[in-house]
């Protein structure tokens, strides 16, 4: 978000068991004002967006694959924050 840097991570489920993943930035894995939003491909519209209250952190976001198996996810800034996060994913059959 207006020049931050960006991660993109491509998603892919490798089992059609997996129906439903979801994404995490923990405040306590956090250290800038993020932003966290998917999309089915680098071009379409979102399909979630999330940008919690926290100055650190707080986003979560869950996808659902049914029809197809890739998503894209990205970790922006808000503002053009930066900094380092860790993100946690929680497959669910």
């Amino acid at each position: 978000g207006n020049g931050a840097s960006d991660v993109v991570y491509r998603v892919e489920r490798f089992t059609n068991t997996i129906t439903n993943m979801d994404f995490e930035l923990p405040p306590a894995l956090a250290d800038f004002d993020s932003i966290m939003y998917a999309r089915f491909d680098c071009g379409s519209n979102e399909i979630d967006c999330d940008d919690s209250a926290s100055p650190t952190g707080g986003e979560t976001i869950s996808l659902a694959f049914v029809n197809n198996n890739i998503r894209y996810l990205w970790v922006d800034g808000y503002m053009g924050d930066e900094g380092s996060f860790g993100l946690t994913v929680t497959p669910t059959p």
